[in-house]
């Protein structure tokens, strides 16, 4: 609070030796002492590092090439797959990366009804490839990243088809989603294990799509899933 109150501070090298010398510039302006040396809302926003992120449009940039190459790897086959990345996604990483996800996400939620219809999605890819490619591509976008073929595409499909696999898909975190499907700790997934995480229903057909998406993962043929069994189907992600 002394510090605080004699308006010092420093950028410890650990912390910001990676950090740019512009973004610093930006925050010393924003911590001057003096109110009226203080930058504003509006000069920070005009500040020299923020401008180098503009695109032509003069917007943020929202999802990049990167992004675009993860939806375009992803593979819309097996609901368990779906919902380990969901789990991972939702549970595991970091509010870092889900806040930057989030922050992508919003970037092409123009008017912020929370889905992304495929107009936006291909408003948001034009900014950044080009109309022709857009077009070439937008129907395979869709189609890999609405998974429940609603038309549209929420939060959570977003983040599970955009999210850089190889990194999430860790042996710790596949792990750590694993035991928290093996919920009797046999050190295998039953189906009624599957089914009382992913389904609400108990009924004898609700079972059997269940026995059925289970024969990916099942290499031995035992009827349930290995911790090994596991990490080779989710490896076939990236």
């Amino acid at each position: 609070m002394k510090a605080v109150k004699s308006g010092k501070y420093d950028f410890p090298k650990e912390e910001w030796d990676s950090v740019t010398e512009e973004a610093k510039d930006l925050i010393k302006n924003m911590l001057k002492y003096a109110p009226k040396d203080r930058f504003s809302a509006e000069q920070s926003l005009s500040h020299k590092w923020f401008k180098k992120f503009e695109t032509a449009t003069g917007k943020l940039p929202g999802l990049n090439s990167n992004t675009i190459s993860n939806i375009k790897k992803f593979h819309n086959e097996n609901k368990l797959q779906q919902a380990t990345l969901s789990y991972i996604v939702n549970q595991l990483i970091s509010k870092e990366e889900k806040n930057q996800l989030l922050n992508q996400f919003q970037s092409w939620d123009k008017n912020g009804d929370g889905v992304l219809s495929k107009e936006e999605i291909f408003n948001g890819y034009k900014a950044l490839f080009g109309e022709l490619k857009a077009k070439e591509d937008i129907d395979e976008i869709m189609e890999s990243m609405d998974l429940d073929g609603n038309g549209v595409i929420d939060y959570n499909e977003f983040i599970t088809a955009t999210i850089n696999k190889a990194k999430i898909l860790s042996k710790q975190n596949l792990e750590t989603a694993f035991k928290a499907f093996d919920k009797d700790g046999s050190g295998k997934i039953s189906v009624d294990e599957i089914m009382s995480i992913f389904s609400q229903s108990s009924s004898v057909e609700e079972k059997k799509k269940f026995e059925r998406l289970i024969i990916d993962f099942d290499a031995n043929g035992d009827g349930e899933i290995s911790l090994e069994e596991f990490k080779t189907l989710m490896s076939k992600l990236f």
